[in-house]
């Protein structure tokens, strides 16, 4: 989720450059950190991957490999979500 956070509002100008949705974003991820004995809210997080604001606005406009000046790339998305998956499944 770090990784998420770092990249994302690198690959699109338009969250890197909006103060607000920036903050409104990073607030967002920090939500999903560890909440003491429970762990990081995994569900959550991948619920809100799924969300159409962020769909129609960033997954659907990652390009297959990053480049420096967008870092997150699809390839980048799916090693931050494969951990998840394999939490859900122990």
């Amino acid at each position: 989720m770090t990784k998420f956070k770092q990249y994302l509002p690198l690959s699109f100008e338009d969250l890197a450059n909006d103060e607000e949705d920036l903050e409104r974003f990073e607030l967002k991820v920090d939500s999903f950190k560890s909440q003491g004995k429970k762990g990081p809210d995994a569900h959550g997080f991948l619920a809100f991957l799924t969300s159409e604001e962020m769909v129609t606005k960033y997954i659907n406009q990652l390009r297959f490999k990053s480049t420096k000046k967008k870092p997150l790339s699809f390839e980048r998305l799916n090693l931050i979500v494969f951990p998840i998956f394999k939490y859900f499944e122990s």
